[in-house]
C-alpha cells in the first residue's frame, strides 16, 4: 500500500477527496442557514405587536397588556405630538410635532434613538398658496406627517385647500413624488387622496388615486359638488372607504372599489350611528372589515361594519373620545382607542366582537391617537 494513502482511478488522491467533500459540505450548510449570503434583517419580536401614541408631553410606546410603558420621544410643551404611526416593519415612528406652533414631521427609531425633525423643502415654499389670499410665512413652512407608503417612505402634506400639497419623501427629506391635495392614505401601490376646487357654489371636493405603478392619476367621483372626506385605502388595495356629505344633509360612511366602480353606502348618520363627522376610518388587515368613529366627544361609539354592509356594530357603548383615534392590531382580533370615561384621556382594548373592554394606561396625562 502506498504510504500517501489509497488512490482511486485516475490518480485522485482519498484523502484530498473527503477534505474537498467536507468543504463542500461545509459551503452548504452555510449558504442555506445564511452564513454565506446576506441575511434579511428582522425587527426585534419585542416590538412587533407595540402600541405607539401620544401620551402627555411624548411619544410613547407600550405592550397590549400594559407593560413596558417607554418614552421615545419628549417635547416642552403639552399637545406638541399628533397621530404617530409605525413604519411596516416597525422600526420607525412618524408624528407631527409642532416646533415654535409650526407643524413639522418628527422621526424616530421604535427604541427611541436617532430622533430627527424634517421641515417643508424649500423647493415647496413657494408652491404653497392660498387660492385667494396670501399665505403668512409660518403657514407656508408647515408640514404635516400622513403616514407610511409601502416602502416605507414618508408621506406629507402642507398648505391649504386648492393650493395644498401631498408628497412622498424619504426619511432623508429627499421629494419623491408631489401632487395638489390633502390628507393622503397609502394603500397597496397606491396613494388615495381628497382634491379641492372652487365652483359657484364654493368648495368642492373629489377623490383621488395615485398609482406608483404606472405613474398615472385618476379622479375617482368627479363630480365636485359634494364634500368627500377622510379617503381610505383597503390593505391590499381593492376598496376605498371615506366620509361623504351631501351639503346641507347628514353625513354618511360609503366604500367603492379603487377604480370608482361599485360605490355602495354603508352607514348613514342617525339612522345607523350617532355623532357628526367620521374622525377615524381604518380597514382591518384582513380587509374584510372597517372601523369607524363619528365624532361625538366623550360620548363617542367605534363601529365596526363588513365591507359588503351586513353586521354594523357599536362595540364600545358611548365611552370612546372622537377626536382620540383608534386602531385595529394587527391579527385583527382586538381594538385599541382612546376614552375619557374615567375622567382622562386614556387608552383602552376591546375585542373587535365588543367584549373584553379593558384599560390599558392609567396617567395623570392624557393619552390618545394609538397606532397598533
Amino acid at each position: 500500500m502506498d504510504e500517501k494513502g489509497p488512490k482511486v482511478s485516475g490518480g485522485f488522491d482519498m484523502r484530498r477527496l473527503s477534505l474537498s467533500l467536507i468543504a463542500a459540505i461545509l459551503c452548504l450548510t452555510f449558504l442555506l442557514f445564511g452564513c454565506g449570503k446576506e441575511t434579511k434583517k428582522t425587527f426585534p419580536q419585542a416590538f412587533q405587536d407595540k402600541i405607539v401614541f401620544v401620551c402627555g408631553d411624548n411619544l410613547c410606546t407600550i405592550n397590549p397588556d400594559g407593560s413596558d410603558l417607554k418614552v421615545v420621544a419628549s417635547s416642552k410643551r403639552r399637545g406638541a405630538f399628533s397621530r404617530p404611526s409605525w413604519s411596516s416593519n416597525k422600526e420607525m415612528i412618524g408624528a407631527t410635532v409642532y416646533v415654535r406652533k409650526t407643524p413639522q414631521i418628527i422621526l424616530v427609531n421604535s427604541d427611541g434613538s436617532n430622533l430627527d425633525t424634517l421641515g417643508l423643502p424649500a423647493e415647496l415654499e413657494e408652491k404653497i398658496e392660498h387660492p385667494r389670499r396670501a399665505l403668512p410665512k409660518k403657514r407656508k413652512k408647515s408640514i404635516y406627517f400622513r403616514g407610511w407608503t409601502k416602502g416605507d417612505n414618508l408621506m406629507f402634506s402642507s398648505g391649504a385647500f386648492e393650493g395644498s400639497r401631498i408628497g412622498v419623501m424619504n426619511t432623508k427629506g429627499e421629494i419623491k413624488k408631489v401632487l395638489r391635495g390633502n390628507y393622503p392614505h397609502s394603500f397597496g401601490d397606491k396613494i388615495v387622496y381628497l382634491g379641492y376646487s372652487y365652483t359657484e357654489k364654493g368648495l368642492g371636493t373629489d377623490i383621488f388615486v395615485f398609482d406608483f405603478k404606472t405613474g398615472r392619476n385618476f379622479n375617482l367621483t368627479g363630480d365636485r359638488k359634494i364634500e368627500y372626506y377622510l379617503p381610505v385605502g383597503s390593505p391590499e388595495g381593492e376598496k376605498i372607504a371615506f366620509g361623504f356629505t351631501p351639503r346641507g344633509e347628514k353625513g354618511e360612511l360609503w366604500v367603492m372599489n379603487s377604480d370608482g366602480t361599485g360605490k355602495k353606502i354603508l352607514a348613514k348618520r342617525d339612522k345607523d350611528y350617532v355623532g357628526t363627522s367620521i374622525r377615524t376610518i381604518e380597514f382591518s388587515p384582513d380587509g374584510k372589515k372597517i372601523l369607524f368613529v363619528p365624532d361625538n366627544g366623550g360620548k363617542s361609539e367605534i363601529y365596526v361594519i363588513n365591507t359588503d354592509g351586513t353586521n354594523l356594530k357599536g362595540i364600545t357603548g358611548k365611552v370612546a373620545f372622537g377626536r382620540g383615534g383608534a386602531s385595529w392590531s394587527s391579527d385583527g382580533k382586538k381594538i385599541v382607542f382612546t376614552s375619557n370615561k374615567d375622567g382622562n384621556e386614556e387608552l383602552y382594548i376591546v375585542n373587535a366582537d365588543g367584549t373584553g373592554l379593558k384599560r390599558l394606561t392609567n396617567n395623570d396625562i392624557k393619552d390618545c391617537y394609538p397606532d397598533w
